[in-house]
């Protein structure tokens, strides 16, 4: 993988960057590109199954590298489900206390007729209050860009922790 030095931001150091990715530290760097295309993968192919015509989004939830939960969105009523919810909530309630040691990955994939592109799925403001109220470590998720990029979550003075996001 060919990594390029950019200009840490603010006065932070070990900051490295790559046409996947960008990372604070390089041990960071070096595992979590193909890590996070993988259960990137795993996400979309969740969310093929939402029935759900221009929007499908699916999401699954990672504890020590085996998937412990999944979901895509769906109305039930006249409710919108959000699949980051519904992957929460397909964990047992005696299992939520490991929440804090997992990652959820998000994805939107388009429309059959253009094969599911993968779409922008940051979480929206609700599902994002959700994962922090649950403390899931890391919230990753799919976009339109060119490359892929983690980097910390723009609201850190709201979090206790850091939440980094990947962008595909």
């Amino acid at each position: 993988m060919n990594k390029t030095a950019r200009t840490p931001r603010s006065s932070r150091t070990g900051y490295y960057a790559s046409n996947y990715f960008e990372c604070i530290d390089s041990v960071c760097a070096r595992i979590s590109s193909e890590k996070q295309k993988y259960y990137l993968n795993i996400a979309a192919k969740i969310a093929i199954k939402s029935p759900m015509f221009n929007h499908k989004h699916g999401a699954i939830i990672v504890y020590k590298d085996r998937i412990i939960g999944t979901g895509y969105n769906y109305y039930m009523a006249d409710f919108s489900i959000h699949a980051e919810v519904a992957a929460i909530a397909s964990i047992h309630k005696k299992q939520r206390h490991i929440l804090s040691e997992c990652d959820i990955y998000v994805v939107r994939i388009g429309p059959d007729r253009f094969n599911n592109p993968l779409k922008y799925s940051r979480p929206c403001t609700n599902c994002s209050n959700t994962i922090i109220k649950n403390n899931i470590k890391n919230a990753f998720y799919s976009t339109n860009y060119e490359y892929d990029t983690i980097r910390e979550c723009e609201d850190t003075h709201k979090c206790k922790r850091p939440v980094k996001c990947i962008l595909q």
